[in-house]
């Protein structure tokens, strides 16, 4: 794996969504660590279990990076400072 090679960017990118999305599971169960570390013993237990191409991999990643998007514009907590509008206040 060389910097620079499709493979190197591949696994910068999940790497990337897999730590936004954990990121996003601590914050919303205000603290636990179980849901992530849960979802991180999945993501490495199915990839050794399953053996995916490269392509697959990417294809993989893409999905996976606009699960994450959906979540950090929709679900992410607002830190502006401006008052939540989505909760009826």
């Amino acid at each position: 794996m060389g910097f620079g090679t499709l493979f190197f960017w591949v696994w910068a990118a999940a790497f990337l969504r897999q730590s936004l999305l954990m990121t996003w599971m601590i914050a919303r169960t205000r603290g636990s660590i179980l849901s992530a570390v849960l979802f991180h013993a999945f993501v490495d237990i199915s990839g050794e279990i399953v053996d995916v191409s490269l392509a697959g991999r990417a294809i993989g990643v893409g999905l996976g990076s606009s699960a994450a998007a959906v979540v950090a514009l929709r679900w992410w907590p607002r830190r502006s400072g401006a008052p939540d509008r989505s909760r009826g206040r």
